[in-house]
């Protein structure tokens, strides 16, 4: 028996050949997000200054909070401790980072560097029950 798949409302071609023309873009610059987990692990200096960048220079709200919510997040997750002050800094003059921390969760770990941070917008991801099981 064949699969039926449901289909989304009528796309033109020329908005099918977008689709197509964004995703080989997208394939062909998806190098700076391995270069950039790479700099999260090897050098989070230089990775700070580059998600700063990407925050503050973020063309628009949908690709700050793609920003927010993975080299952002990743970065206050792993190194919370070293960055909190410096992200207390830029949320007092910066509205964008303001609205990036909005966007980022963080483990539920009741530290006070998570306090800190949520103190600036970001959430605390609690884990049910389920989830602790999985992870342990």
């Amino acid at each position: 028996m064949a699969q039926v798949f449901l289909r989304t409302p009528f796309i033109t071609p020329a908005e099918q050949d977008r689709i197509v023309s964004a995703w080989f873009i997208r394939q062909r610059h998806h190098w700076c997000m391995r270069a950039l987990s790479d700099l999260i692990d090897r050098d989070p200096e230089t990775a700070w200054s580059i998600v700063v960048r990407l925050v503050l220079e973020a063309p628009d709200d949908s690709i700050l909070v793609d920003v927010a919510g993975g080299p952002l997040e990743e970065l206050l997750t792993r190194y919370g401790a070293k960055l909190v002050s410096r992200a207390e800094q830029l949320a007092r003059v910066s509205r964008e980072f303001q609205c990036a921390l909005k966007n980022v969760w963080l483990p539920d770990n009741h530290s006070s560097v998570t306090r800190r941070l949520e103190a600036l917008g970001c959430h605390r991801s609690v884990l049910t029950e389920f989830e602790c099981q999985l992870l342990s």
